[in-house]
């Protein structure tokens, strides 16, 4: 082996032997992050044919492979010069060394990260982590206080420290080897090649089209797709692309005529007290001529203004709620109430972040991948919201969050929006208990109703919004409320948070069946996502699915609805019960008007998917829409719809994607003009 070795040095170019080390040192970094992740899926793994996880694994290497030589790129074109140019120059080895301990630590941070995301939310990273960073003092209090972070960040600054002295010495190596004749064509020729092959010009999609191509020969499945991506490649893609006006995914959701598509999604949400407008809108360029959804619609029931309280829970799934069928039964208080008023029980999320949440409940917004449309909102920008309709009929609005008012853009998004005041974490002078998220629901809920009583004092109904937050990492809640975990169960201290939040919402309905103003509001919880329960096939559509609660006694019966819904429909369904007649750009419908559309729409990642009629067409981020059957149970299997089934769905979520990105990035989703029913008419 050692004369194998030494006849290796001899006849490769010092330069090559160079380039070499560093690229095999970053593959094996990456192959150490698949490693782990292999470890994390390996139960999940156990269903899947051995071979396809073998490709898939060598897929990544591959796209692991191209990103290593992409940030080499400074190196490889250095070599190719006369090494008395840059070797034997002190300055220049210094700073290919130093880029050498940056690129290291950089890509440990970004392997670090791309576990660490997988491992919360079963995608790697993409577009939507980057709403992390638009808040970065934030992310690194979480970060301080949920991991050791400085003794982390300390040991990956050693590790390239080592890294960087150690490209010096290779270095130094260099400018003492025996110079070749052909050492630096033969360099410079290789470099080529291999940037070349790694399709230069698109690194980070380096192996998307042969994935497509590939999809016929062997087994694939989301969970196989994950294990291919390269997660630290994904994100740079994924910032260069909204650098770059997001212009992959506007070349995968526009593609095919647009006047078709909003015609499309008009049949969707139309129903038959609807009157589609004119908005005359420009959309900065776009060619769908406005928001194509601008419509009038009539309930067909008489105006009333009820008060109106919407809570907003923070990963309040379905899953740990008894009533809704879920795994656990954790929610006991929220099941009581539940017995009373109007459940329903098969209403999805349209996303998986909290951002998302709120535009899909408020704003009846799909959630696509890359930037959130309220993070991308600039000031003065408008985005409807339900508040809008409200305020417009003489409700007093309010927004509360425990949170920070910058985070996801939240302020610029409530009182640019509809929403009069946002009662934020720099509100609270001396909450009872805090994490690094904001204060705790108790705390926020006692001061909405102090907020709420003060409202209900004026002539004028109000409109009061809730976010929760405590059903969050830290997973940390006050002493004494509920049962504690184990610190080391990690499912069960996650348990314990959601009986907090379930606590807290039965001590919030407690004390306002209390208040005067009670038997005049109507009450309304929704979560705003779910949490995932892993699967192998096709994103985990069950971990999407939420509870929609509508409390008023003497307005709105008991009962449960089945049918399928989404977050989208919380804003048409709630004005419905309202009564009158009013205008919107909403993507949802009044899910309790006969033949209101049984469909959701979800984002994971970079995956799209519909669900409707018990099937679930998932449209991955390259290749063509795959289709599974939806069981009772929430499992899926794959399978192959009828010819007319498919292109139905097919034809619904690609227009849905279309006209929801030419609305949210066309800054069209409301007309400047907020137009209002004559005078006389029910809707004032």
């Amino acid at each position: 082996m050692q004369g194998l070795l030494a006849r290796f040095r001899r006849s490769v170019p010092a330069e090559m032997q160079l380039l070499s080390r560093l690229m095999i040192a970053g593959a094996l970094l990456f192959a150490g992050s698949r490693l782990a992740l292999v470890t994390l899926c390996a139960e999940r793994l156990t269903g899947v044919e051995p071979m396809a996880v073998v490709r898939a694994l060598a897929l990544g290497t591959f796209q692991d492979l191209s990103l290593i030589a992409w940030l080499l790129l400074p190196v490889w074109m250095l070599v190719c010069l006369p090494r008395v140019h840059w070797v034997h120059q002190p300055r220049v080895r210094a700073a290919v060394s130093g880029w050498i301990g940056v690129i290291t630590f950089l890509l440990l941070i970004g392997v670090a990260s791309d576990l660490a995301h997988f491992r919360e939310f079963d995608v790697r990273l993409n577009g939507t982590s980057l709403d992390y960073l638009r808040q970065p003092a934030h992310l690194l209090a979480v970060l301080y206080h949920e991991f050791a972070l400085i003794p982390v960040v300390a040991a990956m600054l050693l590790f390239s420290w080592l890294a960087a002295r150690r490209g010096g010495r290779l270095l130094m190596e260099l400018a003492h080897a025996r110079t070749h004749g052909t050492a630096r064509l033969a360099t410079g020729g290789s470099a080529l090649l291999v940037l070349l092959s790694l399709c230069a010009g698109a690194p980070a999609l380096a192996d998307s089209e042969f994935i497509a191509s590939s999809s016929s020969e062997w087994p694939r499945g989301y969970l196989v797709d994950q294990l291919t991506i390269n997660g630290t490649s994904n994100f740079m893609g994924a910032w260069f692309a909204e650098l770059g006006n997001e212009a992959p995914l506007r070349e995968r959701v526009r593609s095919g005529d647009g006047e078709q598509a909003e015609n499309l999604v008009r049949d969707v949400v139309g129903g038959p007290g609807d009157t589609f407008l004119d908005s005359g809108l420009d959309i900065g360029g776009l060619d769908s001529g406005g928001t194509p959804l601008w419509r009038a619609t009539d309930t067909g029931r008489p105006l009333t203004r009820p008060n109106v309280v919407l809570v907003l829970m923070e990963s309040f799934s379905a899953r740990g709620i008894g009533s809704l069928g879920g795994r656990y039964s954790d929610a006991p208080r929220f099941d009581a109430l539940a017995k009373e008023s109007l459940l329903f029980s098969n209403l999805y999320a349209v996303g998986t972040r909290t951002n998302r949440g709120l535009a899909g409940v408020l704003s009846s917004m799909p959630a696509l991948p890359g930037v959130s449309p309220i993070c991308a909102l600039e000031p003065g920008e408008r985005m409807m919201t339900i508040a809008d309709v409200l305020r417009d009929r003489g409700y007093s609005t309010l927004a509360l969050c425990g949170g920070d008012r910058e985070y996801d853009n939240l302020e610029a998004y409530t009182v640019g929006n509809g929403f009069d005041r946002l009662v934020a974490l720099d509100d609270f002078a001396a909450p009872t208990f805090s994490t690094e998220w904001g204060v705790s629901d108790e705390d926020l809920f006692d001061r909405a109703l102090e907020e709420f009583g003060d409202l209900a004092q004026r002539e004028e109904p109000f409109f009061g919004f809730v976010l929760t937050l405590s059903n969050h990492r830290p997973y940390r809640v006050p002493a004494g409320r509920v049962a504690p975990a184990d610190a080391n169960d990690e499912e069960g201290v996650q348990r314990m948070v959601f009986r907090y939040a379930d606590h807290a919402l039965g001590r919030f309905m407690d004390a306002a069946k209390a208040q005067p103003w009670y038997a005049d509001t109507v009450f309304v919880f929704v979560a705003d996502h779910g949490r995932h329960a892993r699967n192998t096939d096709a994103p985990d559509v069950e971990s999407f699915r939420i509870p929609l609660l509508i409390h008023a006694p003497g307005r709105v019966a008991p009962r449960r609805v089945t049918r399928v819904a989404s977050q989208l429909d919380v804003a048409p369904t709630v004005l419905g019960l309202l009564g009158g007649t009013y205008e919107s750009a909403f993507f949802g419908s009044d899910q309790l008007q006969p033949g209101a559309p049984a469909r959701a729409m979800l984002s994971v990642g970079d995956y799209l998917a519909w669900t409707e009629g018990g099937t679930v067409a998932v449209w991955p981020p390259h290749g063509p829409l795959e289709y599974f059957d939806l069981s009772s149970d929430g499992r899926l299997a794959a399978f192959h719809p009828e010819p007319d089934v498919s292109r139905r769905l097919a034809s619904r979520l690609r227009s849905t994607a279309r006209v929801a990105f030419d609305v949210s990035r066309g800054r069209t989703h409301r007309d400047p003009k907020v137009r209002s029913a004559p005078e006389g008419s029910e809707a004032r």
